[in-house]
């Protein structure tokens, strides 16, 4: 009987240490992740959607950017994913898948008098993955362009998008619009796009800080930068059977500025978000 009352303590013990772990993981990580999953969320972050069918979203706010002496900064990622289903002609179905992204670069600024953070680099790659043969990107924006600019975006498949003074709205299904986030003319943007072996289609948003290495303490240089873009990938010949993976990463990386004899040095960190079909 002593024996039997043992192994029921034990169990019992060790039922409590997996609930405590499982508790302790989940709130030591909520802090940097959120799962909003609200279709509300794109509104408030400035996209205006029209017929388009909401998924789910994601969100990591401020990921610090650090060394065990210093905090170069912060950034954070938003992404939602939606879709839009057409029939052709053929009577087959193309589905439209719709990835909407907002990421952010927040460096340091001035630390002491001998320290200066500056966003260098703000990256934003996606990788969109198959089982079918015939799927695509199809459009995105922003394209390269020597600035960012404050003008009204609008994307989309079927239809038109009005903008006006007040903001975008959209008029006809399957569209987005937004506004894009401040104009700098010492951020230039680079995309990439690549078709893979294995079924995968990859796309690049490179926002370059080019006063990074000697620039003024003074934004974009330094302190928050946020950024919106949005892609739009399409499978052809659409069946509910077909799967999709679709990886979103934001890369931060920020310069640390430091007089002699201090070192410079460059630091960089990344999250990912990732959605695929059940």
């Amino acid at each position: 009987m002593r024996n039997k009352t043992y192994k029921i303590i034990s169990l019992m013990m060790v039922a409590f240490s997996l609930g405590f772990a499982v508790v302790f993981n989940f709130f030591s990580s909520a802090s940097d992740y959120y799962a909003y999953a609200v279709s509300s969320t794109a509104n408030q972050k400035g996209f205006v959607t029209d017929g388009l069918t909401y998924i789910t979203d994601q969100i990591n706010e401020d990921i610090t950017i650090k060394t065990d002496k210093y905090t170069y900064g912060r950034f954070s990622m938003w992404t939602a994913l939606y879709k839009y289903i057409v029939t052709e002609s053929d009577n087959s179905n193309t589905c439209y898948y719709y990835a909407l992204i907002e990421s952010s670069i927040d460096s340091e600024g001035k630390v002491g008098s001998n320290r200066f953070f500056r966003n260098k680099i703000l990256e934003i790659s996606l990788d969109f993955y198959s089982n079918s043969d015939n799927f695509a990107i199809v459009n995105y924006t922003p394209e390269s362009s020597n600035s960012t600019t404050s003008s009204s975006v609008s994307l989309g498949i079927n239809g038109s998008v009005s903008l006006d003074a007040s903001g975008p709205s959209v008029t006809l299904g399957g569209s987005i619009a937004y506004e894009k986030t401040e104009t700098y003319d010492t951020v230039n943007l680079v995309t990439h796009k690549y078709t893979l072996e294995n079924n995968h289609k990859q796309l690049s948003f490179i926002f370059n800080f080019t006063n990074w290495k000697d620039g003024k303490m003074i934004a974009p240089n330094i302190g928050l930068v946020q950024e919106r873009m949005a892609v739009i990938f399409a499978i052809y010949d659409y069946s509910e059977e077909d799967d999709y993976i679709l990886s979103i990463v934001t890369t931060a990386t920020i310069f640390k500025d430091a007089k002699w004899p201090l070192t410079n040095a460059t630091l960089s960190d990344s999250v990912e978000h990732t959605y695929l079909n059940d």
